[in-house]
């Protein structure tokens, strides 16, 4: 059983993860660092040298590797988006769309430490990192909306995650 969280960056796809792996009882992978340790670059480095459509294979051919495992897989924002990424994941698994709003989002990306390529230029400009978060979930609401299940992960208590853990062991996918 693979479940495969999707939606945009600072969502909570690896804290949830991580959450969510160990109430199933199987383990947890995120997809930008294990392309990371297999490349032995940073998805900032593999960016700025290598540029976005090379890391989108990467991320293409290291989804087709996943047949056949039990895991929570973290995606990236943008993995659903691209080729027929989303098709390729609803076929290999279930996957689960974390939604949060764009004030969430640009709150939670603007406090962040993490090095995020796609949002360095303007992330200490709350205004332009709004804008550019509001324009790029509309872009991908789309693909996001094909997941298997919608969960509100604006903020998420044991009860709520409970619930989700439920929904996918009840699922008829999995």
């Amino acid at each position: 059983m693979v479940v495969f969280l999707i939606g945009f960056m600072g969502a909570g796809k690896s804290s949830l993860g991580k959450r969510l792996a160990n109430k199933l009882n199987v383990s947890f992978i995120d997809s930008d660092k294990a392309i990371e340790q297999k490349l032995q670059m940073s998805v900032a480095q593999i960016f700025e040298e290598k540029g976005e459509a090379y890391f989108r294979l990467q991320e293409l051919n290291w989804l087709k590797s996943l047949e056949s495992i039990d895991a929570v897989v973290a995606l990236g924002g943008g993995t659903p988006c691209f080729e027929a990424n989303m098709k390729l994941i609803n076929e290999l698994g279930m996957s689960v769309y974390l939604k949060v709003g764009i004030n969430g989002l640009a709150t939670r990306l603007s406090a962040s430490k993490t090095i995020r390529p796609l949002i360095e230029p303007f992330k200490d400009d709350k205004e332009k990192l709004m804008d550019f978060v509001k324009k790029k979930v509309e872009e991908r609401e789309f693909f996001y909306n094909q997941a298997n299940i919608t969960f509100d992960a604006e903020s998420v208590s044991s009860e709520k995650l409970e619930s989700l853990v439920k929904l996918i062991k009840l699922s008829p996918i999995l």
